[in-house]
C-alpha cells in the first residue's frame, strides 16, 4: 500500500503520498507526516532499521497496525514492512551503527497489507476444501513503551485463532524467512488418513494369505514324509529318528539273503513306476 525511500535512513519519498485507491472511503493512508522521519532515531523503527543496514537481504517487520491517529480506526489492521538495504555508490558514504561504519546509501521499504494479501491468495478456502486446520505464527521482538525494552510476542498471522488439533494429528514446520522464523501448524481433528493406508491393508491381506498357503504346503509335505517313513521303518526305529537319535541295532548272528527274479530287469524296463 506504500513504498518509501530512505537515504541515510531518513524517509525522503513515499508513494503514493496519500493512498485512497486501496481503501474504502473514508479510510485513507496519508504518509505526509512520515517525510523526514529518521528511522534510526525512531524507537519503534530503530531495531528494524539497524538490522536492515547490517543485512544484505530483506528484513521483515511486523505485524503492526497502521492508524492515521491514536483514536482513529485502523487503516490497515495487519501490516508488514519489508526493508531492503541499498549499497553506497561511493566509499565515503557510510551509515554508522553502534560505532561501526557500513557502506550503505540507505534503504527502501514497502508497506504490505497482510490481511488483503491473505484474502486474495484464497489460502483459507484451500485449507477448508482439504478439511484441514492451520495456523501461521511468527515470534517478534516488540518495543514496550513503558519498559522501553523489546519483548518477545507470538503473533498469529493467518488461520485459526485457537488451534484445537492435538499433537498426534498435527504437523508443525518452521519457515525460514529473511530475518526470522515463521511457523505453520497443520492438523486434522479426525486425524490424518495416509494415502497408502488402503493399499497397505490389501497388501497385508495378500501377504498373510501367501504365508498361510505356504505353511499349509509345508505341513502337508511334512505329513507325507512322516507317512513314508512309517511305511518303511519299524515303529521302534521311527521313534528313535523322531527323537534325533541314531537307529543302530547289533545282532550276534545274522543271515543275509540275496535273490533275483529271472528277467525282472527287462520286464521292469517296460513297466511304469506304479506298476
Amino acid at each position: 500500500v506504500n513504498l518509501q525511500v530512505a537515504p541515510l535512513a531518513v524517509v525522503c519519498y513515499a508513494y503514493p503520498l496519500v493512498n485512497t485507491e486501496d481503501f474504502e472511503p473514508p479510510k485513507v493512508l496519508n504518509s505526509t507526516e512520515i517525510i523526514g522521519l529518521d528511522n534510526l532515531a525512531e524507537s519503534k523503527r530503530s531495531a528494524s532499521a539497524k538490522e536492515t543496514i547490517q543485512s544484505d537481504g530483506v528484513v521483515i517487520a511486523g505485524p503492526l497496525t497502521l492508524r492515521q491517529c491514536t483514536d482513529c480506526d485502523p487503516t490497515v489492521k495487519t501490516a508488514f514492512i519489508a526493508w531492503v538495504t541499498i549499497d553506497s555508490l561511493t566509499e565515503n558514504q557510510v551509515i554508522k551503527i553502534d560505532g561501526i561504519d557500513h557502506n550503505k546509501w540507505g534503504f527502501a521499504t514497502a508497506l504490505i497489507n497482510w490481511a488483503e494479501l491473505v484474502n486474495r491468495s484464497d489460502v483459507n478456502e484451500k485449507f477448508i476444501e482439504k478439511g484441514l486446520n492451520y495456523q501461521l505464527t511468527r515470534t517478534d521482538e516488540v518495543y514496550n513503551d513503558q519498559t522501553r525494552e523489546f519483548e518477545s510476542k507470538v503473533n498469529i498471522l493467518a488461520g485459526d485463532e485457537e488451534f484445537a488439533c492435538d499433537e498426534i494429528n498435527t504437523e508443525s514446520v518452521d519457515i525460514n524467512t529473511a530475518n526470522n522464523v515463521w511457523n505453520i501448524k497443520v492438523g486434522k481433528n479426525e486425524g490424518f488418513v495416509p494415502r497408502w493406508k488402503n493399499k497397505s491393508i490389501a497388501a497385508a491381506l495378500v501377504g498373510a494369505f501367501i504365508v498361510s498357503f505356504m505353511l499349509m504346503i509345508i505341513c502337508i509335505e511334512s505329513q507325507s514324509h512322516h507317512d513314508l517313513l512309517r511305511d518303511m521303518l519299524p515303529p521302534k526305529a521311527l521313534r528313535k529318528i523322531k527323537n534325533y537319535k541314531t537307529c543302530v541295532e547289533k545282532y550276534d548272528i545274522a543271515t543275509v539273503f540275496f535273490s533275483e527274479i529271472v528277467g525282472y530287469t527287462a520286464m521292469s524296463a517296460e513297466m511304469s513306476a506304479i506298476q
